[in-house]
């Protein structure tokens, strides 16, 4: 009785190399926490347009690990997101300004 011969390993193409005990497929894609963030934006606008699916959204934000309250909508008005820009922007410009006056302060 003779030893069943082991399958062909497939042959590397242009398209896909061999995968070898070396060199393993990619399995999962990284990205950094503000890409992730972006693409999450991005998936809310385009559920929210209907570009895609709620079960298609959930797989992307599952895939992109993101938390359930980023997951929501926002629900917000433009008065309440304006606001809430401006705050940021003030408080922006008060640290910059508190800055300035430190570094002329030890001159």
């Amino acid at each position: 009785m003779t030893a069943p011969t082991p399958p062909q390993a497939p042959q590397a193409s242009p398209l896909a190399p061999a995968v070898t005990p070396l060199v393993e497929p990619h399995t999962k894609a990284s990205v950094s926490t503000a890409e992730a963030a972006t693409m999450a934006g991005w998936i809310k606008a385009d559920l929210a347009a209907g570009k895609m699916t709620q079960a298609q959204a959930d797989r992307a934000f599952a895939e992109l690990n993101t938390l359930l309250e980023q997951r929501l909508p926002d629900v917000r008005s433009d008065e309440e997101k304006m606001l809430e820009n401006s705050s940021l922007r003030r408080s922006r410009k008060t640290t910059s300004s508190g800055t300035a006056s430190l570094v002329k302060s030890r001159r």
